[in-house]
């Protein structure tokens, strides 16, 4: 799944989660967030620059897989290692008495919390077929975008008279915000700002593959932290495929799996660096819990710093 649809529900359960077992949010939430974009990297859908940079360079969903997906999952442990190291004082002592938590929730069986059994499957259905054409969209000649808007149309269809409501709960304050950020990405973009530093990687890379992948690597992850990874993504596409015409086709590969992989996780730094990132953050603010910039910051900084050297090493290893 889309990295923004995992965190519409996973940020709620991580929150109800550990109000249950009286446990801090933000160590969780946080690394939720930043393993839904590791996550999201490995596949063609899991990112939305993902969509951008394989739509546009003709990429098939098994690329992705075979090209980003080993990365991810190697950075995904490297993840998990450091949020458990940094918030282990958190685990040393956990505060949780679970004699008395069963005595306060006395009904927790998962299937008790379903209350509607027919638009479950109904859900899961339409999700598995959706995942499937998906896979097979390049085969079938289908539009990432049209598959996943005809997996919600078919949910909209048939799931019955509870949908208006559904409907109704949507975050659109969450789809203005993210709609007034690529307006404002895209003024710059207009403007030659994005292009200017695109075709700036090219000329001080000058063909030797590792200073161009270093390049594209962090300066596509520092502009995604700062600007919203999905325009520098649309942006880059042209100059990596002028650059693998004009010198080597050899190029493409790389360096658009390089981009991808810097402004999917480079996005994990700020909380406007990937639309996950301010989708999870809404979550948590509507439930009563704000996340500042210092707070986010103070952690998931470090985190992606860790992660691109990491993810340096495995790519130059890799193609060079």
């Amino acid at each position: 799944m889309d990295s923004i649809t995992v965190l519409i529900f996973m940020a709620s359960l991580i929150i109800e989660v550990c109000v249950i077992l009286k446990m801090p949010v933000l160590p969780f939430l946080l690394g939720c967030i930043t393993s839904a974009n590791i996550g999201g990297s490995a596949t063609m859908v899991g990112d939305p620059p993902n969509i951008v940079i394989g739509s546009a360079l003709n990429f098939t969903f098994m690329d992705f897989v075979t090209n980003t997906g080993p990365i991810a999952v190697v950075v995904f442990l490297f993840n998990i290692t450091f949020f458990y190291l940094w918030y282990k004082k958190i685990f040393k002592h956990p505060d949780i008495d679970m004699d008395k938590m069963y005595e306060e929730h006395e009904d927790l069986e998962p299937h008790h919390a379903v209350t509607d059994w027919k638009l479950l499957w109904i859900s899961l259905s339409v999700f598995v077929f959706t995942v499937t054409l998906l896979v097979l969209h390049h085969s079938l000649g289908l539009i990432v975008a049209f598959v996943g808007i005809m997996g919600a149309t078919l949910v909209l269809l048939f799931g019955g008279p509870k949908m208006p409501e559904l409907v109704e709960k949507i975050d659109w304050h969450t789809l203005l915000f993210l709609a007034g950020l690529f307006v404002m990405v895209g003024g710059l973009e207009h403007a030659g700002v994005l292009d200017t530093i695109a075709d700036a990687i090219i000329n001080i890379g000058d063909g030797n593959i590792v200073i161009t992948l270093t390049l594209i690597l962090w300066v596509s992850a520092i502009s995604s932290a700062l600007l919203d990874n999905v325009p520098f993504a649309a942006a880059m596409v042209p100059v990596i495929r002028g650059v693998s015409e004009s010198t080597s086709a050899s190029m493409l590969n790389p360096m658009a799996f390089t981009l991808a992989l810097g402004c999917d996780i480079g996005g994990n730094a700020t909380p406007i660096g990937a639309s996950a990132n301010v989708v999870g953050l809404a979550v948590a603010e509507k439930h009563g819990i704000k996340v500042t910039w210092k707070e986010y910051c103070k952690v998931a900084i470090p985190a992606m710093v860790l992660a691109m050297i990491l993810i340096n090493i495995l790519i130059l290893w890799t193609y060079a």
